[in-house]
């Protein structure tokens, strides 16, 4: 009887707090994509991006960004919930005139996207050969 190991699938989720956290959400996913292990660089560039962009939308419209990352052998799935924090609680969103440009940018680099069905998020995904 052979046996068939299940693909390695490795998960991660972090809450960002702010746009200083920013810088810690790319660091954040750059430290899990597994560079020498298969991934291509403009592919991990494109993730890390993309990540920035839909994290900052999150933290500004509510505060924080839940993200959760899982990590195939050759494909990437972000999750990025936008997080209300007690003290952006009744505060108006701002209109800050970039979600046309994230939506293009996330749509140009990723193979796939769209809006949780929750409707608090977004979710792309990433594959590569």
């Amino acid at each position: 009887m052979m046996v068939v190991q299940a693909p390695k699938v490795r998960t991660s989720d972090r809450r960002f707090r702010g746009e200083s956290e920013i810088a810690d959400a790319r660091a954040w996913l750059t430290a899990l994509l597994p560079i020498r292990s298969g991934i291509p660089e403009d592919t991990a560039a494109a993730a890390v991006l993309c990540l920035s962009e839909v994290a900052t939308s999150a933290v500004v419209r509510a505060g924080a960004a839940d993200l959760s990352v899982s990590l195939g052998g050759s494909w990437l799935y972000v999750e990025c919930r936008a997080a209300v924090e007690p003290a952006s609680v009744g505060a108006p969103s701002p209109d800050t005139g970039q979600q046309g440009y994230t939506t293009a940018l996330v749509e140009a680099f990723t193979n796939e996207w769209g809006r949780l069905p929750d409707g608090r998020g977004v979710y792309f995904y990433l594959h590569w050969s």
